[in-house]
């Protein structure tokens, strides 16, 4: 979809992490649960061609 007069060469990867802590008291709360916990999720993609390299890294956390 990138017209640099070649072949450009994408790759990409992901990963993806949860971690979550759950409580219930149907007395208390009926049907709904509180929630807590903590995310990271990493991202990076090489797109590489004669002309240049583009390279992107994202990483993000944080708390949910």
């Amino acid at each position: 979809m990138r017209d640099e007069g070649e072949t450009v060469w994408l790759s990409q990867n992901g990963v993806e992490g949860d971690l979550r802590l759950y409580y219930s008291n149907r007395a208390w709360l009926g049907p709904v649960r509180l929630m807590a916990g903590t995310f990271i999720y990493y991202y990076s993609q090489l797109a590489d061609s004669h002309e240049d390299r583009n390279l992107l890294r994202w990483p993000s956390y944080g708390s949910e």
